[in-house]
């Protein structure tokens, strides 16, 4: 049986990847958090996706820990399935953000555009260019 293993040279007991390990963890439990601050404080769905793509690919990557250290192989489903789910809820969350961009630029140009309109100097009826 080939495990994860045995793709790479060096054992998990080295202390600079025991290091690593912990300050992925640490990025991961900050990045959390921070997605469900921003969620909490907003009321539009683009924030509940960016919330679940992020806990998608948290535990998509403590999958892959347990995957390498334990050799846990049945679980590569599932942590492929939780990447691809994490990714999708990325997108849709930047397709929802570019959407509203383009949105509110619309309705930016169209108030410029009234506002233009109005500061246009309309010409008397009846009264010829030089009077």
């Amino acid at each position: 049986v080939i495990t994860l293993g045995h793709f790479f040279s060096t054992e998990m007991n080295q202390p600079f990847l025991q290091v690593l390990f912990y300050f992925n963890g640490f990025l991961s439990v900050i990045l959390t958090l921070s997605a469900f601050i921003f969620s909490a404080n907003s009321t539009d769905n683009d924030s509940s996706y960016f919330l679940l793509a992020v806990v998608g690919l948290a535990i998509s990557d403590l999958f892959l820990f347990m995957i390498y250290i334990m050799d846990f192989l049945d679980l590569r489903y599932l942590d492929n399935f939780l990447n691809i789910l994490g990714c999708t809820f990325l997108v849709l969350h930047i397709l929802k953000k570019q959407a509203l961009k383009e949105k509110e630029n619309n309705l930016l140009i169209k108030e410029k555009s009234a506002e233009l309109d109005d500061k246009v100097v309309k010409p008397l009826e009846g009264a010829g260019a030089y009077s």
